[in-house]
């Protein structure tokens, strides 16, 4: 177990960054589809940019799954591994692959049976039915791809390969990137094409990088098919994935209340403006998720060791890269927003109402950045240590509990301004909740308390201190509380 002794007893900052490029790199890549909202706003037209936006929850709901089962069962193998019971690690990765390829035969029957009303669902009209089809059809059939290749990354993470995971993602955008100007601009398929290049990405960078991963010999991950099903270590997996899952489900839900509220009130320009302000925030929260995915797997393995000096180490570093990230984020958001919205939408035709929607909301959302960050990273933290009740609760305030009353109260209240200016105010009213959260956790669970040995040390320094203070006072000394009973040390532990 070298791996583990170097995440145990490694330079904690080296052991950080060696994970915080590729995880970062990998994040960043995930919002490869982020490609096709610029080749569909480009190469066909503001109205199948609309159309794109409204099926934008979908990959929310993909990844939230991979999410649920790849960082759930990812932080439950990292833990157990910690602890040395290392049987259980594979039963984690086999129940993980089942439940991916489960919701990918999910996925297929819905893609076959069940586009009309799924694309309705998702808000399509008359004007946009056929290309909200035409692209989401490619993306239920193959979601096995989606979901079950990004699980994977998350293994691949814990199993000392951030790097093969970081060369999945980068392959998968560069080949949809390719097939992205080939099918829209060359061959003119329109939706058809954007659909079917970002299928091709997924399983392309899916048979190069990740399937040889697991081959044996690389890997100490395999899959058990006769495993004993233990409920209770799936309850633990489940309850480890849900936090991180709620963040992207959220903003699944999130996306389609605004896409409806913004239809609404000002039609597709407003909706168009909104998917610029998403995909720019998506790529914000992609960051943020990407430094919270990189603490992971050094947080889970020295908690589950007892390290807690190192687990303290790791969430400092991670907030500190937090902060310096937002403040170049916003930056990049306030200086350049005409760039980020003409980057989606460039036909001079089709600016007119767009841009002036477009630009005060990036500059508007920009300003919750740092606040998105520190939710993140210590709702993140929580989860890794297997906090999850109170990571849950965390993610949930943001995801459900505040964002979308706030954006409803606010559009009501100033039009789309307050609609724009919603997105800071969650944030910032989830950053109160979190710290008070955390204050709360740190004081109940010790999560950074000194080892026994320590404050057992500790508690054995004070009392000889007061000894000598009370010497020849006559007063009678009281023994510190489980100094004459071992039984009772356990206080401390």
């Amino acid at each position: 177990m070298n791996d583990e002794r170097r995440i145990l007893e490694g330079d904690i900052r080296k052991l950080y960054l060696r994970f915080l490029f590729p995880s970062l790199v990998s994040m960043c890549a995930y919002s490869a589809y982020i490609i096709d909202a610029a080749f569909i706003g480009n190469g066909i037209g503001r109205e199948a940019f609309a159309a794109y936006n409204l099926v934008l929850p979908l990959f929310m709901v993909f990844t939230s799954l991979s999410t649920l089962l790849g960082i759930g069962g990812a932080t439950a193998a990292a833990v157990c591994i910690g602890r040395g019971e290392y049987e259980k690690v594979n039963r984690i990765f086999t129940y993980s692959l089942c439940g991916a390829v489960f919701l990918g035969a999910v996925t297929f029957i819905c893609g076959l049976f069940f586009p009309d009303p799924i694309a309705r669902l998702l808000g399509a009209g008359e004007s946009n039915i056929g290309y909200v089809k035409d692209y989401m059809r490619f993306i239920l059939l193959f979601g096995l791809f989606f979901i079950g290749s990004y699980m994977l990354t998350h293994f691949m993470r814990n199993d000392n390969a951030p790097r093969q995971a970081m060369n999945f993602v980068i392959l998968s955008a560069a080949v949809n990137m390719v097939l992205d100007y080939i099918f829209i601009y060359r061959f003119g398929w329109e939706m058809t094409g954007a659909g079917v290049s970002t299928a091709i990405s997924v399983i392309t960078g899916t048979v190069v990088f990740l399937l040889p991963h697991f081959r044996k010999g690389r890997t100490t991950l395999r899959p058990d098919p006769g495993c004993p099903v233990d409920a209770e270590l799936i309850r633990r997996m489940l309850s480890n994935g849900f936090p991180p899952a709620v963040i992207e489900i959220s903003s699944g839900i999130t996306l389609f209340v605004f896409n409806m509220v913004l239809l609404r009130e000002a039609g597709t320009n407003a909706v168009a403006a909104y998917g610029v302000i998403a995909n720019v925030m998506l790529v914000c929260l992609s960051v943020m998720n990407g430094i919270a995915q990189a603490m992971q797997p050094v947080t889970s393995v020295n908690y589950g060791a007892g390290r807690k000096d190192r687990v303290r180490e790791i969430l400092k570093l991670g907030l500190i890269s937090a902060v310096i990230g937002g403040i170049l984020l916003i930056a990049f958001m306030n200086a350049y927003p005409e760039l980020l919205a003409s980057v989606f939408v460039s036909d001079p035709s089709e600016l007119a109402g767009y841009i002036e929607l477009a630009v005060p909301g990036i500059r508007i959302a920009s300003v919750g950045v740092i606040f998105m960050g520190i939710n993140l990273i210590i709702g993140g933290f929580l989860q890794s240590v297997e906090k999850y009740r109170t990571a849950s609760l965390i993610t949930m305030f943001r995801g459900f509990l505040i964002v979308i009353p706030c954006m409803l109260i606010l559009t009501y209240l100033f039009g789309i301004t307050g609609c724009w200016s919603s997105l800071p105010v969650a944030e910032f009213l989830t950053f109160l909740f979190t710290l008070a959260a955390f204050r709360i956790i740190l004081k109940r669970e010790r999560i950074f308390g000194r080892s026994g040995r320590e404050r057992i040390r500790k508690k054995d320094i004070g009392f000889r201190a007061r000894s000598r203070k009370t010497a020849g006072t006559g007063r009678q000394r009281t023994p510190e509380y489980g100094q004459d009973d071992p039984d009772k040390m356990d206080c401390f532990l």
